[in-house]
């Protein structure tokens, strides 16, 4: 799984990239994965929705919508590749015979 500071440094890069300003977002990140105290890595069943979540965060959001969006989204694609990549999966499926 991503770590918290993972997750900062991730979204803290990108921004920089496509705004020319470096924000963490660190409440965000602790808020997605608070769950995982409790259910491993299953804790993304909760805020780890690609579709969904990035969209009602920013919705909901005070702060800069555009950049809540890509905070969000950038967590849960993060949490994706790291499990992908722990489990061996590489985006190919085995065929069974």
């Amino acid at each position: 799984m991503s770590s918290n500071k993972m997750h900062c440094l991730t979204t803290s890069l990108i921004l920089k990239l496509l705004t020319g300003k470096a924000k963490t977002y660190k409440e965000l990140h602790h808020f997605m994965d608070q769950p995982s105290k409790y259910l491993g890595t299953r804790h993304r069943i909760f805020y780890h929705n690609i579709l969904f979540h990035p969209l009602a965060f920013a919705i909901l959001s005070k702060n800069n919508k555009a950049e809540i969006f890509i905070a969000t989204a950038t967590h849960i694609l993060q949490d994706q590749v790291s499990s992908a990549l722990k489990h061996g999966r590489h985006g190919r499926r085995k065929h069974r015979k």
